[in-house]
């Protein structure tokens, strides 16, 4: 809502702004994803992992960032499972060889979590596959490392274009396509993907200094 009243704003004063939302968590949107956050259901493991020593956790995801949740956990956890939709890990090759080497690690493909489970707290997931003749994993812990997407709906209410993803499409000086709307970071197309700080710095310093030309021209 501010940012809203900021882009009515713009068009009377002529301001400026650079949009720098990033990206938030993407959910799996299963039943007890919600009720069990904090309960259990993390999408931090460099936050949380500690708090799982000696006890068994899933990890979903198939990406680096699930990978290497999944390694860090393997440091305090009794059992790592790690469960991925597809028949392949999109990691970096020295990271599969690190989960082959870890005998506290394994990986479940083609599955799905279809729901969380427990009373106080997380004590099992169900699987939309079996897995070892059950549907049921017995679990302490679900991290989900999914990937992540930009706030995708508040973007389009202020009218910026975005690609089918639902990133903002930003030409090479950072521009949208709303006069006075400048992007940056993780919530762009640009950098050709590569969602890393040293880009998201990178777009931040192209964008500012596109708005100062813009401003110092104007005066």
């Amino acid at each position: 809502m501010i940012l809203i009243s900021l882009f009515k704003e713009t068009k009377r004063d002529k301001k400026k702004i650079v949009l720098t939302l990033g990206t938030k968590q993407r959910k799996l949107n299963i039943p007890g994803e919600k009720e069990f956050l904090g309960k259990g259901v993390s999408y931090c493991a460099v936050c949380d992992a500690a708090f799982f020593k000696n006890k068994k956790t899933v990890v979903v995801g198939g990406s680096d960032s699930a990978v290497m949740a999944a390694l860090l956990l393997a440091e305090y956890a009794e059992k790592v499972f790690l469960i991925y939709r597809k028949s392949e890990l999109r990691c970096e090759p020295i990271k599969k060889e690190q989960l082959k080497k870890n005998s506290k690690i394994e990986i479940i493909y083609e599955t799905n979590v279809a729901e969380i489970r427990g009373r106080d707290k997380v004590e099992f997931v169900k699987l939309d596959k079996e897995y070892k003749n059950s549907l049921i994993l017995k679990a302490d812990g679900i991290f989900i490392e999914a990937g992540a997407v930009p706030p995708e709906i508040l973007i389009r209410n202020m009218g910026i274009e975005t690609d089918r993803d639902g990133y903002v499409i930003i030409n090479e000086k950072g521009e949208t396509n709303v006069k006075g709307f400048y992007a940056a970071g993780d919530v762009t197309n640009g950098s050709n993907g590569l969602r890393q700080v040293v880009t998201a710095v990178s777009e931040g310093v192209v964008a500012a200094a596109s708005v100062y030309k813009k401003l110092k021209d104007r005066n």
